[in-house]
């Protein structure tokens, strides 16, 4: 049975192992290091994308203990290229070296030797500049080494992100952790770019989204954006303070998925983001059914908790995570269902 190796968001491990086996069926783990999960995998190739979890995935080709690049180089010239099937000849590639989430630059003899190792097995060429392949040799903090072949990659990196937008695949991760169900009703009080609801419909066609944000042009792109849930009824898109939502029901809302925010590294926009914070939970509060989950994702902590604790909903889960190398959190709320539920 091959395997795999997918890389996700650093602090997302007891998530990623709780939910993987589900979100990819037949899958069977390995193992898991920080930001990092080995699998069996023998279902289609195509398949390895459904999670949506995953930044990126490689098929492993070789894996060694207390590596370096010159003996994973000999060990990949003894292993059997079982990336053959998968690729034509005359195809491009290119060899990438990394050690501990960083790109190396190796001797220019060994990254040559490597190059012909494969060029000479599948008839490929090689391209380090736009490459139909990527084959890389990993090293990473767990003294453990993989030589592998890039099968998925994400959809986008941070360079062409709009600034503050979030990734994709930590936008899903987001609605993961909340529990999002195919019918239930979601509110993005905090939308900007869109990532959370757009990977939403991604995950389920038949939930119903509410989003909005205080800036108009970010509204209207994202309208263009969800057209088609829009005019079918399942979308519902608002310029709005999330402070003061009051187009939106009391106990309404079954999930709460949003990036607010953060203060921390914006102190001369928000200034008391203690108070801001109070404020919008106060809505969520409101709006959230008994029972319901508020997942949010953010730098300010303590301040995030408080406002929780003030406005009554109770702590169920937290993980800390670093999201474009900034320390951060998601962390996850319920709101009561009866009032002898206490903080």
């Amino acid at each position: 049975m091959p395997i795999y190796a997918s890389t996700f968001t650093s602090g997302l491990e007891p998530l990623v192992k709780e939910c993987f086996p589900r979100l990819l069926r037949g899958s069977q783990i390995y193992d898991i290091y920080n930001g990092l999960i080995v699998y069996r995998f023998e279902g289609k190739p195509e398949q390895l994308a459904r999670p949506g979890i995953f930044a990126n995935t490689y098929l492993v080709l070789a894996r060694q203990n207390s590596p370096t690049f010159r003996s994973m180089v000999l060990q990949a010239g003894k292993a059997e290229p079982i990336y053959m099937s998968r690729v034509r000849a005359g195809q491009s590639f290119r060899v990438r070296f990394q050690r501990n989430g960083r790109l190396e630059h190796v001797d220019p003899a060994l990254h040559a030797q490597a190059e012909q190792l494969i060029s000479r097995r599948a008839r490929l060429r090689v391209d380090r500049e736009n490459p139909d392949w990527e084959f890389w040799y990993i090293i990473r903090s767990e003294n453990i080494g993989l030589y592998c072949m890039l099968v998925n990659r994400r959809e986008q990196t941070e360079r062409d992100l709009p600034r503050g937008a979030l990734r994709p695949e930590l936008a899903r991760c987001m609605c993961v952790y909340a529990g999002v169900g195919p019918r239930d009703t979601v509110l993005d009080p905090f939308a900007g770019h869109g990532s959370i609801p757009m990977q939403l419909f991604a995950m389920h066609r038949g939930i119903r989204v509410l989003a909005g944000d205080i800036d108009e042009a970010a509204v209207r792109k994202l309208r263009r954006a969800l057209a088609e849930h829009v005019q079918r009824g399942a979308a519902q898109l608002e310029r709005w303070d999330a402070r003061h939502m009051n187009a939106l029901p009391d106990n309404s809302i079954d999930r709460v998925i949003t990036d607010p925010p953060w203060g921390v590294y914006d102190a001369e926009r928000y200034p008391d983001i203690a108070a801001f914070y109070l404020d919008a939970l106060t809505e969520i509060a409101r709006v959230l059914r008994p029972g319901g989950t508020l997942v949010m994702l953010s730098a300010a902590k303590s301040e995030l908790m408080r406002a929780a604790r003030q406005v009554g909903l109770l702590p169920e889960g937290r993980l800390d995570i670093f999201v474009n190398g900034k320390k951060a959190a998601l962390m996850r709320f319920r709101k009561p269902k009866a009032r002898r539920e206490q903080f």
